[in-house]
């Protein structure tokens, strides 16, 4: 059934490559309603749905959604810290919430309806709009350095081995985690290591499982069973998740 749902994704421009992940949409042109799990990757996102706009903060677990006959979906995947650059709270109360976007912030609530509505295709507006916002904000180096080395080392490095790569204190990098991504170090390369391997596990399925396990850094099945029903509530061949791994 999720093969039914139409979705299309597209990089913004690369003056905000910095800030935003991608431009996605999503549309269920069928009858029947679609239960689908939605997991953690570390991003938030701004989404227009049937014309309500709502922040969905940081997720530390999945949760399950369904997706209505006729929904369709617009989204905005922000990197992790780019939320922060226009709220002015403590970023970690969006985590696991979605919340209506003109409770939080109206004015831009009004901008991104406006953008959103008139321009749903090239995303030329809102790539505008977003670079003259961002064009006067800036993100401690460190935390892009942090966040760098979490990536590349695929969720598998402590908050330690940063701190000594950066030659700064742990409890500088912990500061900036908590104020602009809204979770600790390890909790966030957690999320990306998992991440990843959901990411594999969508590409090619439960083939093979133990290796891929082994090759994205957990020390056994079992230590990463242990995390994906963490994560998700549900074990990799249950079968919500089948929906996504083509099991």
């Amino acid at each position: 059934m999720l093969q039914k749902i139409l979705a299309s994704y597209q990089e913004p421009s690369p003056e905000l490559e910095k800030y935003i992940k991608l431009y996605w949409t999503a549309y269920n042109p069928t009858d029947e309603a679609v239960e689908m799990p939605i997991v953690p990757d570390g991003s938030m996102d701004i989404i227009w749905l049937n014309g309500h706009i709502f922040l969905s903060g940081l997720m530390e677990e999945a949760r399950v959604i369904s997706i209505s006959p006729k929904d369709n979906f617009v989204g905005i995947r922000f990197k992790p810290y780019a939320v922060a650059l226009f709220l002015d709270e403590d970023i970690s109360k969006f985590n696991n919430k979605s919340i209506a976007l003109e409770e939080i912030n109206k004015a831009l609530e009004e901008d991104i309806r406006e953008l959103i509505e008139q321009d749903t295709k090239s995303y030329e507006s809102l790539n505008k709009y977003f670079e003259i916002f961002f064009s006067d904000k800036s993100i401690d180096d460190i935390l892009i350095s942090t966040l760098e080395l979490i990536h590349v080392s695929h969720g598998n490095i402590s908050v330690s081995d940063c701190a000594e790569e950066l030659e700064v204190h742990p409890k500088k990098l912990e500061r900036l985690f908590i104020k602009y991504v809204g979770v600790s170090v390890k909790k966030y390369s957690k999320i990306i290591r998992f991440d990843d391997i959901h990411s594999v596990l969508r590409e090619e399925g439960l083939e093979d499982l133990m290796q891929k396990v082994l090759d994205k850094g957990y020390f056994d099945q079992a230590h990463f069973n242990r995390d994906f029903k963490k994560l998700t509530g549900l074990i990799p061949s249950s079968k919500l998740m089948s929906i996504l791994y083509n099991t």
